[in-house]
């Protein structure tokens, strides 16, 4: 078959074939034109196929179509008979990996789905277990869909099957979220949901009893950071949400409550719903801070 470069080109309605994975629209531009190919021809090393549609940013630039035959482009194979989809530049957006990739500490799964940032940096990906962001302290430990930012930094995993995993001393479910502090060049867990029920404080009652608080199953967390590291207007405490209602010393502050804990000490409560203490109305959302024996402060 004679592969030639020149593009019959015929415009047509723009239509959108979800089922080939091509980013339209938001993800490419809202003036993306859909367009027909006369042949099956060349862009940018790339042999598109003319079975499909493909789509043209208003700079006459290819921004999607599908794959005639493998494609590589910076280590990366893209799978022939699947979307892919560029940026103006030419570099590619998204696209299927035909083979099993280890590049800079990252194994990429086969058959998986990447998305790039404009800058080159992985964007979303599924990693093989014992991949490790950055060749820094965290390691995946199991397959795992992941998001990164725009400087290459880890944002976010959530397993690639429905399973269970262990991160920093947590046993974890669904998808987690981290932070990456540059002054320790360390990445820390921000935010999870916990796989088992997790002793996250305890109080010594005023009878000098040690109260264990327990965050069942299922409750989902967040952790505070390190100074260095900026994630918005973040209270110096660890917050756990109790979904079922929650009991302290014989007060009931009700369902969907937040702890917030320091060194392994409650500090303060905020009520998911409006509830009545002794000598007090709390609306949900306000916060009652409490005493060393876990009793509300006035």
């Amino acid at each position: 078959m004679k592969k030639s470069s020149l593009l019959l080109i015929t415009f047509s309605a723009f239509v959108a074939h979800a089922q080939d994975r091509v980013l339209y629209s938001s993800q490419l531009n809202e003036k993306a034109v859909s367009a027909s190919l006369s042949q099956d021809a060349y862009y940018q090393g790339a042999f598109i196929s003319s079975s499909k549609p493909v789509t043209f940013y208003p700079s006459g630039q290819l921004a999607s179509g599908l794959l005639k035959e493998n494609f590589s482009q910076n280590g990366f194979q893209f799978k022939q008979a699947t979307a892919i989809s560029f940026f103006e530049n030419g570099q590619v957006k998204a696209g299927t990996l035909a083979k099993e990739l280890n590049k800079n500490h990252l194994k990429y799964m086969q058959d998986s789905y990447v998305l790039f940032w404009s800058n080159g940096q992985i964007r979303n990906a599924t990693l093989l277990a014992n991949s490790r962001p950055g060749n820094h302290n965290l390691v995946l430990p199991v397959d795992m869909e992941v998001q990164f930012n725009a400087d290459g930094q880890l944002s976010s995993a959530s397993p690639f099957k429905n399973i269970n995993y262990s991160l920093f001393n947590y046993l974890l479910k669904g998808q987690s979220q981290f932070v990456y502090d540059n002054a320790s060049n360390q990445y820390f867990l921000y935010k999870g949901i916990l796989a088992e029920a997790r002793i996250i404080a305890s109080i010594i009652t005023e009878n000098e009893k040690a109260l264990a608080i327990i965050a069942p199953r299922n409750s989902s967390f967040s952790l505070y950071q390190p100074s260095s590291v900026y994630i918005g207007a973040q209270q110096p405490y660890d917050s756990y949400f109790m979904g079922d209602s929650f009991r302290l010393n014989g007060r009931n502050y009700g369902r969907n409550s937040l702890l917030y804990v320091r060194h392994m000490l409650l500090k303060k409560i905020q009520p998911g719903e409006d509830i009545s203490l002794p000598g007090k109305q709390l609306k949900a959302g306000d916060i009652v801070s409490l005493d060393p024996h876990g009793n509300p402060l006035p």
